[in-house]
């Protein structure tokens, strides 16, 4: 069994681990084959703990994307300079919006029942809230 640190108020279940610490943990022979390229989200932290990367990618559209596997995950964190990183669930399920007026503007092309553009309906979110950066803060 895990343990949190002294005044974890929230989680949330994911996997696999990616990146620790800079190096790749090794996969299980189970999730290193898992169905190939696929959609994937993912998020990853860099050593300092002051940058973070969600990731979504699309996949298994032919012509516009067919996704990534575990191993690109890996390899699109350290490109990015992430120390660690966690695979979230792939699939229909990743879909990536912000806010945007009063409502929410999706940034990829989600598919559910194969249909290109369809979210699929999901019990559960990550959500980040965060003040916009200006321009001068990049």
């Amino acid at each position: 069994m895990a343990e949190y640190g002294a005044g974890t108020r929230d989680a949330i279940a994911a996997g696999p681990h990616l990146l620790q610490g800079g190096r790749a943990i090794p996969l299980h022979r189970a999730l290193a084959a898992e169905g190939g390229k696929g959609p994937r989200t993912a998020f990853g932290l860099s050593a300092d703990r002051r940058r973070a990367w969600i990731v979504v990618i699309d996949g298994r559209q032919k012509g516009y994307s067919m996704g990534a596997d575990n191993n690109a995950l890996v390899a699109l964190f350290r490109s990015l300079g992430a120390s660690d990183a966690m695979s979230f669930d792939g699939g229909g399920s990743s879909t990536l919006a912000v806010a945007e007026g009063t409502g929410a503007a999706v940034l990829n092309r989600p598919m559910h029942t194969a249909v290109p553009g369809r979210e699929r309906p999901v019990a559960n979110a990550l959500l980040v809230f965060a003040a916009p950066l200006s321009a001068t803060k990049r």
